[in-house]
């Protein structure tokens, strides 16, 4: 239902790190083949000025780019 919510408002791609979701989403994307989902996998165990480094390093070296139709994994 959110995939449905969030074409409706004119967005094309949710970004998300709950593998679960992921799953569940996956099989509304034949409904929805312009949209995607990005599951974020991260590790644990950072505090949060750990995290933000380890995501602006990642970025640059791998920006994120969702692919219509389809999960994406970005480590």
């Amino acid at each position: 239902q959110m995939v449905s919510v969030a074409v409706t408002a004119g967005f094309s791609v949710i970004i998300t790190r709950d593998a679960l979701f992921k799953e569940s989403a996956a099989r509304i994307l034949k409904q929805h083949p312009n949209f995607s989902i990005v599951l974020i996998k991260l590790p644990q165990t950072m505090n949060s000025q750990a995290l933000r480094k380890h995501l602006a390093s990642r970025w640059q070296e791998k920006p994120i780019t969702p692919v219509p139709g389809t999960v994406v994994e970005w480590e």
